[in-house]
């Protein structure tokens, strides 16, 4: 609840940001896709930084599963609930932007007293991480099949299935030069302290790289092994560069947020964020249900109400909002929604559901 309550105060800043400074127009502003694109580099490299890799290897088919056909599902539902609503298909891209797990917020839920079992934690932690890149890969490539953006404005690369099948190839060329050369370094330069200077130089020129050409899914498998301070303190250290990057995240999160609120100056359509909220969180349950079958009732509870939204679901929104005007109007209310069932299933809903199934 007191990540919710961070979220609110930040909107409310920007809305009061925007109405004093007149700010009507931010989306059109030579700086605001660059900043954008940075923002989103930091949250997906941090979403995959994170991960225990040996732990994601154990579940590696129901991790791909809900990586790939559950985001296509999750957003092919919500856009289809919208569409039905309001016979809009533009509410098909604005789905593909909340069809994630914030694996931030979901990092804070894994804790040592969390109710779910360590098998379940580790696979929410690698499903919510990897489905956020999974999501910007779609919402990088298939807006434009679906409705044509606002002339002039292209913050949505082009170029349909055959642009999706080329940048997805791109994306993994990119993170497997970046491998190949990280791993020359680390065996080519014996002290340690010059692994560590050229870590952080290849970190820093593939975060450019990502910026620059919108490689963001190339980026969030960069995570899974340029760790430059883990490589020579050990993986299970807590070193300095963990508390930057979660200081990044944060200082990111606060930006976008209040970015997005600025941009809601332009006015807030409360029903559809209502409804989009709604059916963002409970169509987690079913896929959830659909994909742990193998798993006990306790732990398939917990990860059919698992869905929270967060920095990847706003920078998206930020990101459509210049092609798909009204996107922001939509996608705010909607995470506060999907945060404010999460808060209140999670805490109170979860533990009735087990005990009934258990019985």
């Amino acid at each position: 609840m007191r990540a919710l309550l961070r979220l609110v105060a930040y909107l409310a800043a920007g809305v009061f940001i925007g109405k004093v400074l007149h700010l009507e127009h931010l989306e059109v502003q030579k700086w605001y896709e660059p900043v954008t694109a940075g923002l989103l580099a930091i949250g997906l490299y941090a979403s995959t930084y994170g991960i225990q890799v040996d732990e994601a290897r154990r579940h590696v088919k129901l991790i791909l599963a809900a990586v790939t056909i559950g985001v296509l599902f999750k957003a092919v539902i919500i856009g289809g609930t919208m569409w039905l609503l309001w016979m809009a298909p533009v509410f098909f891209v604005r789905a593909i932007g909340v069809s994630q797990i914030d694996p931030l917020s979901v990092a804070r839920l894994l804790r040592k007293d969390s109710p779910m079992s360590p098998k379940a934690q580790s696979i929410l932690g690698a499903w919510s991480s990897f489905d956020d890149p999974m999501t910007v890969l779609l919402g990088l490539y298939v807006p434009a099949l679906i409705v044509p953006g606002v002339p002039g404005s292209e913050p949505i690369a082009e170029g349909g299935l055959h642009g999706y099948i080329i940048g997805l190839g791109l994306n993994l060329v990119f993170a497997l030069v970046v491998w190949v050369v990280w791993r020359y370094l680390r065996v080519s330069l014996a002290n340690t302290v010059m692994v560590l200077v050229a870590g952080y130089g290849l970190l820093t020129m593939s975060f450019a790289t990502a910026v620059m050409f919108l490689m963001m899914l190339g980026l969030a498998i960069i995570g899974l092994f340029l760790r430059p301070s883990k490589a020579v303190v050990g993986e299970d250290e807590v070193d300095r560069f963990d508390r930057v990057v979660e200081r990044a995240v944060d200082a990111a999160y606060a930006v976008a947020a209040i970015l997005l609120g600025v941009l809601l100056v332009h006015g807030i359509n409360i029903w559809a964020g209502i409804a989009m909220g709604i059916a963002a969180y409970f169509v987690q349950s079913l896929v959830a249900l659909l994909l742990t079958r193998k798993l006990g009732w306790s732990d398939r509870v917990y990860l059919m109400l698992a869905q929270q939204l967060g920095i990847t679901a706003i920078i998206l929104a930020l990101r459509f909002e210049p092609a798909y005007p009204g996107t922001v109007a939509v996608v705010a209310p909607t995470i506060i929604v999907t945060n404010l069932l999460y808060a209140v299933m999670h805490k109170w809903a979860a533990p009735r559901l087990i005990a009934r199934l258990a019985g």
